[in-house]
């Protein structure tokens, strides 16, 4: 009888130890985008179709010592012809999963853009490629995982639907209000929405909109200062993405 207790609380202490560790290896690193601390999965919108996006994560170190973090890559799921890779200085061929060195912070440093950064091209293609990024440090037992899902809207299957003349939103960088002006042809009885979302892709407001052609003033109160995306939105479908500078 106290033999079996004494093992089980021996197994209850030891699970609580693991608990203890991986909660503080948790907390010795976070990540950031554009000042905005990351879940452990990011949605990010791609907004160049043709062309390689880079993305600039801050790794912040909030170990005691300095780390040596080596960064490998597993992609989970990926859109047919894009390709995905990220950079320590340079950047490393697609086909590499294990940075060959490591990515070095002192303790309290965040990495810059020239220390790593993402870079995605879709190859024109629609759809959402998920990567895994996996940092660690054994020598210091420290670890950290991100998933950033890449998301492009890609071309040609939604300038099949309707054609984009005119999309434009004044003033552009704007306060308190911006008014958004559209003019599109083809678009037929097809339900169409102004959106508005943050740089991580998050929807923070969507207008419907009628017609072929017309404007929407949006209210732009509640925001706070920084980088926003504003899109047109038809039938469902991202037909095109903006950039909006909110001060």
């Amino acid at each position: 009888m106290h033999a079996k207790y004494f093992i089980m609380k021996k197994i209850a202490f030891t699970l609580f130890v693991i608990a203890l560790f991986a909660t503080t290896w948790g907390q010795d690193l976070k990540f950031l985008y554009n000042g905005q601390e990351l879940s452990q999965s990011t949605d990010l919108m791609v907004t160049e179709v043709n062309e390689d996006n880079e993305f600039t994560i801050n790794v912040v170190n909030n170990f005691t010592d300095t780390l040596r973090l080596y960064v490998g890559k597993r992609v989970v799921s990926e859109v047919e012809g894009s390709y995905n890779t990220f950079c320590l200085g340079v950047c490393l061929d697609p086909s590499i999963s294990t940075s060959p060195s490591p990515l070095v912070l002192g303790p309290g440093d965040t990495s810059t853009y020239g220390q790593f950064h993402l870079l995605y091209n879709p190859g024109s293609n629609a759809g959402t490629t998920t990567v895994q990024y996996n940092f660690s440090d054994p020598q210091n037992e420290v670890s950290g995982s991100l998933n950033i899902n890449f998301i492009s809207n890609g071309v040609g299957i939604n300038e099949q639907k309707a054609d984009i003349s005119l999309f434009q939103a004044y003033p552009n960088p704007a306060s308190d209000q911006v008014v958004v002006q559209y003019e599109v042809s083809g678009l037929g009885n097809m339900p169409a929405n102004i959106v508005i979302t943050s740089l991580v892709g998050s929807k923070l407001r969507t207008i419907p909109v009628n017609g072929n052609s017309g404007k929407s003033v949006i209210d732009l109160s509640d925001f706070v200062a920084g980088i926003y995306f504003y899109s047109l939105e038809i039938n469902g479908q991202t037909l095109a993405t903006r950039k909006l500078i909110i001060k």
